[in-house]
């Protein structure tokens, strides 16, 4: 939205000028700084940058007298904590998981025991973005921990999509995980190994998960791949699989012979 609002900043600065702004709120994640200094530069005004969540609305801002360049601000009311891997609360300056809690947070997912056990902790919602507190208590965004998937809003377990995936005869593994996408801010990608001597298009894929899956969970991109690349614990390596769609031209092996493009 804020690359959009900057193409049309520049492609029409004569509407800007005769509709003049005070500012420009931007929240959810943490944006790109050099997209929020070419706004300012292309409108004129100051871009007040926040953060919130579909499960808990406004968590933190910027305001035009309280602001820091690539922070998301400081709390609009709610409780923001960061928390270690254990659970615990941890200092200002030390990186760890953004945690919230507040009136405006949800108490959980409807139907989805799995996604409330892994979101809420001892009455904290569990953000899975990585940040720290400065000594003013801002909030500073630097990466996203949890495995579950942000499309556009609509959050999706990567583990239950590869169980439906996993359950095609074709399939002889298969890891999901996030990729980036312009609008939604992350779409869901799928990498899957096939039986020996066995055959499945994407598009037969796609529809086999779409009978089992709610459409905002069926991958939008499917690869096909020698081996998953996986932890010493057989985890799957999800960021190293989204680094390498990103960069198909990497050494990850994908099975070109496989016809299933």
């Amino acid at each position: 939205m804020n690359r959009s609002i900057l193409g049309l900043a520049r492609l029409h600065p004569e509407v800007f000028r005769r509709v003049p702004l005070r500012f420009i709120r931007t929240a959810g994640a943490s944006p790109q700084p050099e997209v929020i200094t070419s706004i300012e530069e292309s409108i004129g005004v100051p871009v007040l940058n926040g953060y919130g969540l579909t499960e808990t609305g406004g968590v933190t801002r910027n305001t035009a007298d309280a602001r820091k360049d690539g922070s998301v601000g400081r709390t609009s009311g709610l409780e923001v904590a960061i928390m270690d891997a254990l659970g615990n609360l941890v200092a200002n300056g030390v990186e760890g998981e953004i945690t919230v809690r507040g009136a405006s947070v949800t108490s959980g997912y409807l139907d989805d025991a799995e996604a409330n056990q892994a979101s809420f902790r001892d009455g904290w919602f569990r953000t899975g973005d990585i940040g720290r507190l400065d000594s003013e208590n801002f909030l500073f965004i630097t990466r996203r921990l949890k495995e579950m998937i942000d499309r556009g809003g609509e959050k999706i377990l990567p583990q239950g999509v590869e169980e439906v995936l996993a359950a095609h005869p074709a399939v002889a593994d298969a890891a999901v995980f996030a990729v980036a996408h312009p609008t939604l801010g992350e779409d869901i990608a799928a990498a899957l190994v096939l039986r020996e001597g066995a055959f499945a298009s994407t598009l037969e894929l796609r529809r086999f998960a779409a009978t089992r899956l709610a459409a905002f969970k069926v991958p939008r991109q499917i690869k096909f791949l020698d081996k998953i690349p996986r932890t010493s614990t057989g985890k799957a390596q999800r960021s190293l699989l989204a680094e390498q769609f990103r960069k198909p031209s990497s050494s990850l092996l994908l099975k070109t012979s496989s016809g299933a493009d």
